[in-house]
């Protein structure tokens, strides 16, 4: 899930590790390089691991003060480079007349070859001291993390379910951490299951070992969450039907327009089955209507001949026939509703495809800590990835163009996977203009930095997501095993081919054999359903073709 633990290489804790092992089992072997480190240091086996043994370091061998040698702490720990610079000849060689440059009293601090430490092993200290205190704590908070630690750990392996749902409600207003931990649970197949008018409660909740999606997080519901639990609890039980939803709610609590459509878009009604998205949305204005009529009647003291017997079914309102809407629109509303792709991602039509290739994740790109006031401790966050040229797979969004100071024309946007988002800075304008716009799936070669503005992506190349898979993907149908019906088939097929032309092959599979068409189909997913519908789901293979890995240009 992007912990630091998992980026962290090649650090003083890291190569120290094995160290401190052997030295716990050969306690005979352990190295002090002065005697003067052996108290300080014997409880850890000879390795720095305290925030509290570098200022005993600093004050035993060198002569700091208690509040200079937690002023080097500091320093260390916040990469003060100024104060380190300065302080560190104080540390081997001594203050001299130097003073404090806040009081403008003498540092007197003695240093350590003035206490007979040699020069060699002073230098070799400070060294291992400020390599450490990057990845410091103090005592107490190690050992408070360190429990907390082997508890998360403990429930996250024997309750995972229980524990990402503790999670994500924990940080159910937190929209970037929301999708790494949702992603997260989809890595480890914890299965997330969208809103339900029914089922929701406020917050995430465990149903059948699954995750149900809470109604706290979907946009402007507000107090009718309460409401909608209230009114389903009470004695005319569940909801049953997407009128019977409307009418309650208008009659026995409150509901609006707006909330009744975000519901809609974030799939809470998807559980009445007898109507598209779309049908209920197109249906919303004849049943509200019809509601606060009824509800008018009542009030006038008029009682409707519906509450006095059950001729629900002779004031039902019919929904029109007009199907669904476009997978993509009903993804994009869904991300506008709850600020999170629930029932799917655009980018899970490419998993195949992106598995294959060296895709880094987003929330491996952005310390959750930028969000944060707290920036400064933990600026080694990704050392090892800043600066080097990596892949990225996202969806643009925010785009805005700039002009640098000589009028040249660049692009700033962001990029968005199923984990997070990260700001991108595009600079060759003419060789991306057609990639970098709203909505495109990209894949982008790019090359991660860090300034005060956090993490970013200087976009080296793109590449159309769509475009790709095209390119790099065939098709396989397996025909029927009765010669005369497969040979209908392959006409019809070519038939189907040559309507729809584009990149990607096509082979017929008979007996074992297959056999390709001349020409080449578009592979688009309209396409590719006509096909399953026609010749069925499991006879129609997409294959991707990674023969010659494709990375962008």
């Amino acid at each position: 899930m992007g912990e630091k633990s998992e980026i962290i290489s090649n650090t003083y804790l890291s190569l120290q590790i094995p160290n401190y092992i052997n030295n716990m089992i050969n306690p005979e072997q352990i190295h002090y390089d002065t005697p003067e480190l052996e108290p300080i240091l014997k409880n850890t086996y000879g390795i720095i691991v305290y925030q509290e043994q570098v200022i005993n370091t600093v004050i035993n061998l060198a002569g700091f003060s208690k509040g200079q040698g937690d002023w080097i702490r500091k320093a260390m720990g916040k990469k003060k480079d100024e104060i380190l610079k300065e302080y560190e000849p104080y540390f081997i060689y001594g203050s001299g007349d130097a003073e404090d440059k806040i009081t403008k009293k003498p540092l007197n601090i003695v240093g350590c070859i003035n206490n007979n430490i040699s020069e060699e092993v002073a230098k070799s200290t400070w060294n291992k001291m400020e390599d450490f205190s990057k990845y410091a704590f103090n005592k107490s908070h190690a050992g408070g993390y360190s429990l907390l630690s082997i508890q998360t750990a403990w429930v996250s392996y024997y309750y995972p379910v229980i524990f990402m749902k503790s999670n994500l409600n924990g940080y159910i207003t937190n929209t970037n951490k929301c999708k790494a931990l949702l992603a997260y649970c989809s890595r480890k197949n914890i299965t997330v299951l969208p809103p339900s008018i029914n089922k929701s409660n406020k917050k995430f909740t465990i149903e059948n070992n699954c995750i149900r999606f809470g109604f706290q997080g979907i946009k402007n519901l507000g107090d009718s969450s309460d409401l909608i639990i209230e009114e389903r609890e009470s004695d005319r039980g569940l909801f049953t039907s997407f009128q019977n939803f409307i009418e309650r709610m208008v009659k026995y609590k409150k509901a609006d327009r707006r909330v009744i459509e975000n519901l809609i878009f974030s799939g809470a009604l998807d559980c009445f089955m007898d109507s598209t998205r779309k049908e209920k949305l197109e249906i919303i204005p004849s049943i509200l209507e019809s509601s606060k009529l009824d509800k008018k009647k009542n009030i006038n003291g008029q009682i409707s001949l519906f509450d006095i017997a059950d001729f629900s079914k002779i004031k039902e309102i019919d929904f029109p026939k007009l199907g669904e809407f476009n997978k993509d629109y009903l993804l994009e509303k869904e991300k506008e509703v709850a600020n999170i792709y629930i029932s799917a991602h655009p980018l899970d039509d490419f998993m195949d495809l992106l598995e294959k290739e060296d895709i880094v994740e987003i929330v491996d790109l952005v310390s959750e800590d930028d969000e944060s006031n707290n920036k400064e401790d933990n600026e080694n966050y990704l050392t090892d990835l800043v600066g080097k040229t990596i892949y990225v797979a996202g969806i643009v969004k925010d785009v805005e163009i700039k002009y640098s100071r000589r009028n040249k024309p660049f692009y700033i946007f962001n990029l968005e996977d199923k984990t997070g988002e990260i700001k991108c800075v595009c600079f060759n304008k003419l060789k991306n203009e057609d990639n970098i716009v709203e909505k495109k799936k990209l894949i982008v070669k790019a090359e991660l930095s860090h300034n005060d503005f956090g993490y970013q992506l200087n976009i080296l190349s793109s590449e159309n997501l769509d475009l790709k898979v095209k390119k790099n993907n065939s098709i396989l149908i397996t025909g029927s095993q009765n010669r005369d019906e497969a040979v209908k088939q392959w006409k019809h097929l070519k038939e189907f081919i040559n309507k729809n032309e584009g990149n990607s092959n096509v082979y017929f599979k008979f007996n074992g054999v297959k056999y390709p068409f001349k020409n080449k189909l578009d592979l688009s997913w309209k396409n590719l359903y006509d096909l399953q519908a026609e010749f069925g789901e499991n006879n129609c293979k997409l294959n991707i073709d990674m023969k010659n890995k494709v990375h962008v240009n």
